[in-house]
């Protein structure tokens, strides 16, 4: 509410129908130079957006989930989305490109395995193994019984992710949230 945070991207959330204190969400909200939202419905805090990106659905998108448990389950996608309604990957790849960063992947596969390749805890898991089974992370099966493993955060993520979490900053606050737009709420 203090107005320090400028620009919001959600991403399947609804902050105004999760918070306890509804009115609370939308204050905050209201306090926003720029709000996007990416999600499967038009929920009560998209419509407050600036711009939505209409998202599929779980059934509508091939990929792996990694739920709180830790388990990694894969996804296969049963119907096509409706519309407009794009996988999640494809968005951000898209507005990434447009951004100027380039994200090349042709596939859930690929993002799995970069990801797989960054993070030590995602070691050993490949869609091969996830098409039979549901992973739990850490692997008990390895040497050390998947702790050590889980408790490294690997460098070179920390480092490639910042990079991106730097670009995608720079650009909204410098790029759409400057003063050239007059009539942004306030």
């Amino acid at each position: 509410l203090s107005g320090e945070i400028r620009g919001l991207y959600v991403f399947g959330e609804d902050p105004v129908l999760a918070d306890p204190n509804a009115n609370h969400a939308i204050q905050a909200i209201e306090k926003l130079d720029f709000m996007v939202v990416q999600d499967i419905f038009l929920t009560e805090t998209a419509k407050m957006a600036d711009v939505v990106f209409p998202a599929a659905c779980f059934a509508e998108k091939d990929g792996t989930f990694t739920c709180t448990e830790r388990r990694v389950q894969r996804v296969r996608k049963a119907v096509d989305p409706p519309g407009e309604a794009r996988p999640d990957w494809k968005i951000i790849c898209d507005l990434s490109h447009k951004m100027g960063y380039t994200m090349r992947y042709d596939s859930p596969k690929e993002i799995f395995e970069e990801i797989n390749s960054l993070l030590p805890q995602y070691g050993g898991i490949n869609y091969d193994r996830i098409e039979k089974e549901d992973y739990t992370l850490p692997d008990p099966k390895a040497a050390d019984g998947g702790f050590k493993s889980f408790n490294t955060i690997s460098a070179t993520i920390y480092t490639r992710y910042t990079e991106i979490l730097n670009f995608f900053d720079n650009w909204i606050f410098r790029s759409i949230l400057t003063p050239q737009n007059p009539d942004k709420k306030s």
